[in-house]
């Protein structure tokens, strides 16, 4: 965020359900986090905006892109996908989010935590892999359970991919656990407007493990979109 206020306007929002924001009723649906953000930038009267989503922010970035095309200044994924879930996959997410509602957060953090970055970092900063398990830890288990059940619910976006005319982003490291980053290689080349940024060496936290190069990436995306306001 350092690297990015310069620049821009740099709103950070804790989706409903994590950080300290209000846990709601789930499931929250993607386009339902979408409308919150758009709710966010009235509140700000921010007209449009460069939106940048990380994981499951990537889906509430193309949600808000499929429901608010004319706010959208640029689109910016970060270790995140177009493609929806498997059935095995959603079979998995409503499985974790029962145990989260039962048992508590630790659930989805043994199920996420050591898949989140690339294998050497595991090795070479344990402080890290603790300081993100306690950082996971404090998320509430309902919010988290409601995250899962909207995720498992998405729809595939990949019909927006002709879609997009505006500066797009696609950032991944190429150790992403999570998302892989074979789609981005497919996705970038079919956007006109797309530009790829891949890390090495990298997993699914760039923000963390490539952070200077992360800021570079977005840093050209704002420039390229000449926004004032940026969503991430």
């Amino acid at each position: 965020m350092p690297a990015l206020t310069p620049r821009a306007r740099v709103i950070r929002p804790d989706l409903r359900g994590l950080g300290r924001s209000s846990v709601t009723p789930g499931p929250y649906l993607i386009e339902a986090l979408a409308a919150d953000i758009a709710a966010l930038l009235d509140a700000n009267r921010i007209a449009s905006a460069t939106v940048v989503g990380h994981s499951l922010g990537g889906y509430v970035a193309l949600a808000f892109f499929r429901m608010f095309r004319e706010r959208v200044d640029a689109l910016g994924l970060v270790g995140s996908r177009f493609v929806n879930d498997t059935e095995e996959a959603a079979r998995d997410r409503y499985v974790l989010a029962d145990r989260a509602e039962r048992d508590g957060i630790a659930p989805v953090v043994d199920a996420f935590i050591p898949r989140f970055f690339a294998p050497a970092v595991y090795k070479e900063n344990p402080q890290l892999i603790e300081e993100m398990r306690q950082l996971c830890g404090r998320t509430d288990p309902h919010g988290a359970a409601a995250h899962l059940r909207g995720a498992a619910q998405r729809v595939d976006a990949r019909d927006l991919v002709d879609d997009i005319d505006v500066p797009f982003l696609f950032a991944i490291g190429d150790q992403d656990a999570i998302m892989g980053y074979a789609e981005a290689l497919d996705v970038v080349p079919r956007i006109p407007s797309a530009q790829l940024a891949t890390f090495a060496g990298c997993g699914h936290m760039p923000m963390y493990e490539a952070a200077d190069q992360l800021a570079d990436a977005l840093g050209a995306l704002l420039e390229s979109a000449g926004t004032s306001a940026a969503v991430s």
